[in-house]
């Protein structure tokens, strides 16, 4: 539950409206005397495929009310609630105007999505031809971008199972990334041999994949234990800070073991 106060210190009769994310069991009360009753829930089209459910009211100028807002919380802890004030006249091209820019993202997420989807099926057909375990590893780390993106896409359009289910934002989001970087790790490490030409990349790889192992297993448990969210966010925005420095440290190594396919890498 969430209880938020609104003053409308404006001169003017003021429309707002509450958002909330994830949609599941949403439900807005507001306090008149003391009692609170429920909004009713309008459905405007957001993104082109789901309908956004908002609660809307109107309040005059110098108003002061309360509201409850009611969310079923998934796993992970994580929801939202949007406050917006468009102006009275303009409320559905409002929603007109947020499906736009959602479409200009969908847009470009489905760009993504096919040249992944086209690397993945030429780097896959390669590894069939060829064997060389340099191309199967390429091909799953592109695969797993490809999930990534296809998940971020699927929430997007509004893909209820996926874009508000607990396994979506708790676990798939950042651990099909990891997968991702473990299969990079082991590509370059096949395709430079750095265990020959240059060990001190490959220790470091080693290490890191070893961590990125750890790292999934401590998730994994943290998700099952809502309670530590702000654990398991914090250790997210660790490890992408390690994996920065851990790439410009290769960068680094590869340049000066003067590598002849490194030069491809970079």
């Amino acid at each position: 539950y969430y209880k938020v106060r609104v003053e409308n210190d404006t001169p003017d009769t003021v429309q707002y409206f509450f958002l909330a994310s994830p949609q599941k069991d949403f439900f807005c009360y507001r306090n008149v005397a003391g009692k609170y009753e429920m909004l009713s829930l309008e459905r405007h089209s957001q993104h082109g495929v789901a309908a956004a459910q908002v609660a809307k009211f109107n309040m005059h100028p110098g108003e002061v009310a309360e509201f409850v807002i009611q969310l079923k919380f998934p796993l992970y802890a994580e929801a939202y609630v949007y406050l917006w004030m468009p102006p009275v006249d303009k409320f559905k091209m409002f929603f007109t105007y947020q499906q736009a820019l959602s479409a200009g993202n969908m847009s470009f997420q489905w760009v993504i999505c096919g040249m992944l989807a086209m690397m993945f099926l030429y780097i896959i057909l390669k590894y069939v031809q060829i064997r060389s375990i340099d191309y199967l590893y390429y091909s799953l780390y592109i695969l797993f971008f490809l999930i990534y993106f296809s998940l971020k896409l699927a929430s997007g359009l509004g893909v209820q199972s996926i874009a508000y289910s607990d396994l979506y934002g708790g676990l798939f989001n950042n651990q099909v990334q990891v997968y991702a970087y473990i299969m990079y790790f082991l590509f370059f490490q096949s395709f430079l041999n750095t265990h020959n030409t240059i060990p001190t990349l490959h220790k470091l790889s080693n290490y890191t994949i070893v961590a990125l192992l750890a790292y999934l297993s401590v998730d994994t448990i943290l998700y099952f234990l809502p309670h530590y969210f702000e654990l398991k966010e914090t250790l997210w925005n660790i490890l992408r800070i390690i994996m920065v420095v851990i790439t410009f440290t290769a960068i680094a190594l590869i340049i000066r073991a003067k590598s002849p396919l490194g030069k491809y890498l970079i």
